[in-house]
Formats: structure tokens, C-alpha cells, sequence
């Protein structure tokens, strides 16, 4: 039985319950906007070596003892953007200092850095419920 009001689908023959709740376009555009504001931070660093070799390297080279290039996702495929936003998200303290060094006027917010861990974790999931069903 379906119920139009609330979303929620029932099966009485396996006393399945499941509840749907669709997100509001207010929470979607949130997250583009800050999928947009990654890339395009990410692209400071990606087109400029100069930015990458001296403000960003430098960081990521004292914190984690090797170069980590940042990863820029292809928007055609999910699993680009979960590269992305596990090495943006990994390299969080470096890119925030280096974009301070820079002048930039992007900076990331802790409000944001969480919502990148979610909307990371998120897709984490995804990838194991698909590796698990057998598509890699």
C-alpha cells in the first residue's frame, strides 16, 4: 500500500516498512554549491603550479611527508567525486593555509568541512553497496 502524503511504503505479506523522505531543493542546492566551491578551489591549485609547488606542497609535504596532488573529479562519473572530496577532505589544514598564503578569497567554513565529511561518507556508502553487488 502506498501513501502518497508521507512517502511511506508498506508490504503487509513481509512486514516491511519503509519511509521515504525526499530532500528539499534548498538542501540539494547546498551541496552543488559547495561541490562547485571545492572545484573551483581545487582549480587554484590544479592550473597554477606555481600555487601548487609553493603555497600548497609545501604543507602537504611537512603533514604528510610526500606530494598528495589534489584530485579534480569528472562530473560524469560519481566515483570522481568521491576521489575528490576524500583527498580535499584529507588535505583540509593544508589547502586552508595555503588558500590564506594565496589571498584567495575562497575559504571553507567549519560548517562546510563537515558537510564535505558527510557528503563524502555518503558516498563511501554507495561504493561499498555497489562492490558489493558486483559493480566496481
Amino acid at each position: 500500500m502506498y501513501d502518497d502524503e508521507d512517502d511511506d511504503v508498506e508490504d503487509e505479506e513481509s512486514g516491511l516498512s519503509v519511509t521515504s523522505s525526499l530532500p528539499s531543493v534548498e538542501v540539494v542546492l547546498n551541496y552543488r554549491d559547495l561541490i562547485a566551491k571545492v572545484r573551483k578551489a581545487v582549480k587554484i591549485f590544479k592550473k597554477s603550479p606555481t600555487k601548487n609547488d609553493i603555497y600548497l606542497q609545501k604543507y602537504v609535504q611537512k603533514e604528510h611527508g610526500k606530494r598528495l596532488e589534489l584530485i579534480l573529479d569528472c562530473k560524469t562519473r560519481w566515483n570522481s567525486l568521491l576521489n575528490m572530496l576524500e583527498r580535499f577532505y584529507n588535505l583540509r589544514l593544508c589547502i586552508s593555509k595555503a588558500l590564506i598564503d594565496i589571498g584567495s578569497e575562497i575559504y571553507f567554513t567549519d560548517e562546510e568541512w563537515s558537510k564535505i565529511n558527510d557528503l563524502k561518507l555518503c558516498l563511501e556508502l554507495v561504493k561499498l553497496g555497489l562492490e558489493g553487488v558486483g559493480f566496481d
